[in-house]
């Protein structure tokens, strides 16, 4: 499955701008996993700020 088919609404003005539902997942996962929001930055080229922005926006409903 391409992760590029679904992208989804968003209306945070500070996470990231087109990203799946199942890329912020994964970011949550990694996050649990105990890696910082700098080493998840990394891997979706990213700084560790608009990572932290993306999980709590996302956790506060502003990706549908």
């Amino acid at each position: 499955m391409n992760d590029n088919l679904y992208f989804i609404k968003i209306k945070s003005k500070k996470g990231l701008k087109n990203i799946s539902r199942r890329q912020i997942n994964k970011m949550i996962e990694l996050q649990k996993s105990g890696l910082s929001y700098d080493e998840i930055g990394k891997l979706y080229k990213v700084d560790g700020n608009t990572v932290y922005k993306t999980i709590k926006d996302y956790k506060e409903g502003k990706y549908e």
